[in-house]
């Protein structure tokens, strides 16, 4: 929420396709009315005002900070973090689409993901990015993802199975995996496709094989090619 304020005589240099890497000039005023500047320099992702109104504006912004916190490897400022569970409920208004296209840009990033992992079980929000599953989310199960690499079958296919063996220590009882990653799939909506190769990985248990050295990743992803269309 930061704005240059340009003299006039250096207007005539700004089209409207003007590009973003225009030196704007040492007289150009920049217009920080929220402390934008001192929260990059520190690393933290803030809301524009009051937390709520901002996220009862769009629901998908709450899934939003968490992969902007996660590309940009930025802390989540406090009351803005309460904001992400305290208004999570209204993400049952947002299609699953958007939520599922959050989703994966978050699991394909190239950063580490384990913050942005921890932040979701933080503020309860899988039922949003992986409806169906029957039990939480534990921290080692957010190392184990983490771990993988940036592709998000091999990572879903991580969270389902890590679901399923805290279901079974809970309960006792087997789980379909390969039923449960049918299920939380359709629910977001992904394509038949990338439906079949989640569930083809997770019946090939990738957490068995979470790349601990060169040679392990290499048989990891070779199998995961093997599953790929």
């Amino acid at each position: 929420a930061m704005a240059c304020r340009i003299p006039a005589a250096a207007q005539k240099d700004f089209c409207c396709d003007a590009p973003l890497t225009v030196v704007v000039g040492e007289n150009a005023e920049l217009v920080d009315l929220y402390g934008g500047q001192e929260d990059l320099a520190a690393g933290v992702l803030r809301c524009v005002g009051e937390p709520t109104k901002r996220f009862e504006e769009d629901a998908l912004r709450i899934l939003r900070c968490v992969r902007f916190a996660v590309q940009l490897g930025f802390d989540v400022e406090e009351e803005t973090r309460r904001a992400l569970k305290n208004c999570r409920e209204r993400l049952a208004m947002v299609s699953r689409e958007r939520c599922a296209a959050e989703w994966i840009r978050l699991l394909e990033c190239g950063m580490p993901i384990q913050n942005g992992l921890a932040l979701i079980r933080e503020a309860d929000l899988w039922p949003f990015v992986l409806p169906e599953a029957p039990a939480p989310f534990d921290e080692i199960a957010v190392l184990r993802a983490a771990a993988l690499p940036p592709e998000a079958p091999l990572r879903i296919a991580s969270i389902l199975l890590s679901t399923h063996y805290i279901y079974r220590k809970e309960t006792s009882q087997p789980l379909d995996v390969t039923a449960l990653a049918h299920r939380s799939c359709r629910a977001l909506k992904l394509s038949n496709a990338l439906t079949d190769r989640i569930a083809k990985l997770a019946c090939v248990d990738v957490q068995q094989a979470i790349p601990t050295d060169a040679v392990t990743l290499r048989r990891l992803m070779a199998s995961y090619r093997e599953l790929t269309p």
